[in-house]
């Protein structure tokens, strides 16, 4: 009768994992009023609500005209919703309350940049899984920035050009970044106790800047057992369960 060997295989049974993006802005406004966007941080052609507020001014006392690139894009309301352009192109919001004392501006300037954050796994899954990897319970994982910045130009800035700002957790982690820096290698915390991840990305001289986010959630690692036999090898399709006699020395 043949010999029979079986292999120990562990391997982490996983979905896939989701890639979060964020976005850059840069801004000046006036003394009086304060300009501000949501989302945030939005993304090139995202749409985008301008919403004014001041702490010396009573808006309802006013008129209120809020332009896009000298486009009106909402007049007597304190909000206003357009679409921006793609990354790298200048949209300024202007802002104008008129009422008894004069006219009050401010403003805004966007600038759609773009910044991907994707994980990286040091785990394993067996030939032919149709899942994904994930992140082991304290176990190695690498996150790699694929930043889109572009010049008002319209001219690619080189990824290696960027200064890169990593923090885990709570933690700023001042050793792995810098210029260049794009790529961040860490330890996984346990399970159960999720670690967000924060990436700002800026050109050297600050005019640009993106920021991404993204949730490191460990599990535990599943244990499954393959026949490995001497002339067909691993079967990888059927892992073995229950109670299994040999019928041999192993």
């Amino acid at each position: 009768m043949r010999r029979l060997a079986f292999l120990l295989y562990i391997a982490l049974l996983l979905a896939p994992v989701g890639v979060p993006v964020a976005y850059a802005q840069n801004f000046t406004a006036g003394d009086e009023l304060t300009v501000s966007v949501s989302p945030q941080f939005p993304r090139p052609y995202d749409t985008v609500t301008a919403t004014v507020s001041s702490t010396q001014l009573d808006l309802s006392a006013g008129t209120i005209l809020i332009s896009a690139n000298g486009k009106v894009v909402g007049e007597n309301a304190r909000s206003a919703s357009f679409q921006v352009g793609g990354a790298g192109v200048k949209t300024v919001i202007s802002v104008k309350v008129t009422d008894a004392a004069g006219t009050h501006a401010g403003s805004l300037t966007l600038y759609p940049e773009e910044v991907s954050l994707m994980v990286e796994p040091s785990s394993t899954v067996p030939p032919f899984y149709k899942g994904a990897r994930l992140v082991a319970s304290e176990g190695p994982v690498r996150l790699v920035a694929l930043p889109n910045f572009k010049s008002a130009a319209g001219t690619a800035i080189p990824a290696s050009s960027l200064v890169y700002s990593w923090k885990f957790g709570d933690r700023v982690l001042e050793a792995q970044s810098g210029l260049g820096r794009s790529v961040l290698s860490a330890t996984a915390p346990v399970r159960y106790r999720d670690a967000r991840v924060t990436l700002t990305v800026t050109t050297q001289d600050k005019s640009l800047v993106a920021q991404a986010q993204t949730l490191v959630t460990p599990i535990d690692p599943l244990m499954r057992i393959y026949r490995n036999d001497p002339l067909s090898g691993i079967d990888f399709g059927n892992a073995l369960t229950g109670t299994l006699g040999l019928s041999s020395s192993e």
